[in-house]
C-alpha cells in the first residue's frame, strides 16, 4: 500500500515513510525529566550561585557593613562615673576573610582625642560583635563619639550630652 496515505503505525515507524513516530506521553515524559534535573541543581548549589553562573544575575560588589548592634538602646548621656556601652557590628561581605582595624575618637568642638583602638578579622560571609565600653570620664563635655573603620573607610557616630 504505497498510496501515499497514512496506513497507521507498526514498531513505533510510519509504514509508508518508515520515520518514526512520537508515542503519546513521549513530549510529557521530557518535561518531567527536564523538571527533575532544574530542582537537581537547584539543591545543589544556592538559587542566587545557580542564576550568577548563568549570567541571570549580576555578580555584587564586595561590601562591608558598619553598624551599631543595638541602635535604639545607645546611651544620650555620658558623665564622670559613668560607663558608657556602644557595642558596634564589622560585617564582612568582602568575598574574603578581611582584618579590620578601627578607632574610637571623640570630638568635641574642633577637638578630636583617640579614645580607644583596636582589631578584628572577620570570615568572609560573617559578623562579629565588638563589645565597646568606654569611661564617661574619658569624654569633655556633650561629645560626638566616632567609630570609624581604616579600610574600607566607614564611619558611624553617637552624639552624647554631658551628665
Amino acid at each position: 500500500m504505497s498510496d501515499g496515505r497514512h496506513q497507521g503505525t507498526r514498531g513505533g515507524q510510519d509504514e509508508a515513510t518508515s520515520l518514526p513516530v512520537a508515542r503519546p506521553g513521549y513530549g510529557r515524559l521530557g518535561v518531567v525529566a527536564a523538571g527533575v534535573v532544574a530542582l537537581a541543581l537547584l539543591f545543589q548549589f544556592p538559587a542566587h550561585a545557580l542564576e550568577r553562573r548563568l549570567g541571570v544575575l549580576p555578580v555584587s560588589e564586595p561590601f562591608t557593613e558598619l553598624y551599631f548592634a543595638h541602635p535604639t538602646d545607645l546611651p544620650a548621656r555620658a558623665g564622670a562615673g559613668r560607663l558608657v556601652s556602644l557595642p558596634f557590628v564589622l560585617d564582612n561581605r568582602e568575598g574574603r576573610s578581611y582584618l579590620y582595624r578601627w578607632s574610637v575618637v571623640a570630638v568635641a568642638g574642633t577637638r578630636r582625642r583617640l579614645l580607644e583602638r583596636g582589631s578584628a578579622r572577620v570570615a568572609n560571609g560573617r559578623s562579629t560583635l565588638v563589645p565597646l565600653e568606654i569611661s564617661g570620664g574619658r569624654l569633655s563635655g556633650s561629645s560626638t563619639v566616632e567609630i570609624r573603620l581604616e579600610r574600607p573607610t566607614q564611619s558611624i557616630d553617637v552624639h552624647l550630652a554631658d551628665r
